[in-house]
């Protein structure tokens, strides 16, 4: 296929097409194959030959690896389709040039040189820039076989996170796609936060946001537990600040929890404007659940959560521990009591812990007649009883939601009257 055929029917095809498109197969075989031709770049050689970078914040992948990136179908068609959005919107605004700094390019600048290869006179100045030489010397022969020189600024081998613009040039556009799911191993966070300050007031970053989120995930059904972090404009802007408590906080279990529930941690992209990734829709959306056997949650647990900043960065997740009493499968007697005073109540509430946390332990026919008696002292049905027994995250939120129901209950004469009344019915010899 020639260069004019490739553009017309391949490049043509791909800015034209949508997720749904039963050619995009083939429209992006034949857009990898081209390019990795012309690049000296082929997707089929052993990525083993080709090293990737450690820097002090993350992961430059592999000049391989990243024109397998291109391989992704929705991935490169949402990106490239957002980017040629971005740059129209800015066109819109009465712009005579767009100026983009794109960092990370790979050995395609799949999110920009397409557009430029098909449209080479579109108003725009760029700066490249890439960590390993071997795509810049890619790029700079795909910005020749376009004949796109003059759309481009500069092209520049250097780590991205320690680029310094002599120039002092400012940005309309920043593009940057050095990420995982979850933010993990890559320097998405800190190369953004590095080039905020080359970023216009109006100016767009791209991808525009990168939401995280954690979910309950049960058979059928997902519930909402929180977004943790959101990678967007104003999130960067704090980071450039110094801000960095947005890298940590804590997610509050909902009292919808049910034992079994796993913890799934999504990542959903917004490219530009309505050009979306969505869950599974790509390697940057495949979720991650945590099983409820590594976790211990239950209604009204924290879990604090932080993004480490090590050579490989990513959210860490500190989980609740389990109860000594679960840890060694075992319940307090009937006579050892809580804050509240009350005899009987802190044996029943770890054993509905301990079958919460799917221990098969019987419940001794003491405690339970035990606790039908408090039902019956307190006006409660036995079926709130235990039902709020089970959803309690501890013991003190249970004798919290016991006064709400018995007032009496913050009377320590009441208490310990009822105390003498269930130990001499129901403590065992």
């Amino acid at each position: 296929m020639d260069l004019n055929s490739f553009k017309s029917r391949c490049l043509t095809g791909i800015f034209a097409a949508n997720k749904e498109s039963p050619e995009l197969t083939t429209l992006f075989d034949e857009f990898v194959k081209f390019f990795g031709t012309l690049s000296g770049v082929d997707t089929q050689f052993d990525m083993n030959d080709w090293s990737s970078v450690h820097t002090e914040y993350g992961v430059a992948i592999s000049p391989v690896q990243a024109a397998k990136c291109s391989q992704e179908l929705l991935r490169s068609l949402i990106f490239m389709q957002g980017v040629k959005a971005a740059i129209e919107d800015k066109q819109q605004e009465g712009l005579s040039e767009v100026h983009i700094l794109y960092a990370g390019t790979g050995p395609y600048a799949t999110l920009l040189l397409p557009l430029l290869a098909l449209h080479p006179n579109l108003p725009v100045r760029a700066t490249l820039i890439d960590i390993h030489p071997e795509n810049i010397a890619a790029v700079k022969k795909l910005i020749d076989a376009f004949d796109v020189e003059h759309r481009i600024e500069r092209l520049v081998c250097c780590d991205a996170l320690k680029w310094q613009d002599e120039e002092k040039c400012s940005f309309d556009i920043v593009i940057s796609e050095t990420m995982t799911a979850l933010l993990k191993r890559e320097p998405q966070v800190w190369i953004f936060k590095h080039l905020f300050p080359y970023l216009k007031e109006d100016g767009i970053l791209i991808p525009e946001s990168i939401a995280l989120s954690a979910m309950l995930n049960r058979k059928g059904e997902q519930i909402h537990v929180g977004e943790f972090f959101n990678l967007q404009k104003s999130s960067v802007q704090k980071l450039s600040r110094g801000d960095d408590t947005l890298l940590r906080g804590e997610l509050i279990i909902p009292d919808s929890h049910q034992p079994g529930d796993g913890f799934k941690l999504q990542t959903d992209i917004i490219v530009y404007g309505h050009y979306v990734l969505g869950e599974n829709e790509c390697s940057l959306n495949i979720p991650f659940t945590i099983p409820c056997e590594a976790t211990n949650l239950s209604a009204g647990a924290i879990v604090k959560y932080e993004y480490t900043n090590y050579e490989s960065p990513e959210f860490v997740f500190n989980f609740p521990s389990s109860p000594r009493f679960v840890q060694d499968n075992h319940l307090a007697p009937i006579d050892e009591q809580g804050k509240l005073g009350l005899v009987g109540i802190k044996s029943a509430f770890q054993h509905s812990q301990l079958i919460k946390y799917g221990k098969n332990v019987a419940m001794p026919e003491n405690i339970w007649l035990c606790q039908q008696a408090l039902c019956e002292a307190c006006d409660i049905s036995l079926q709130d009883w235990l039902s709020q027994l089970y959803q309690s995250a501890t013991l003190e939120v249970f004798e919290a939601w016991l006064i709400e129901q018995e007032s009496r209950l913050q009377d320590s004469l009441f208490i310990n009257e009822l105390n003498s009344k269930l130990l001499l019915n129901y403590k065992s010899e």
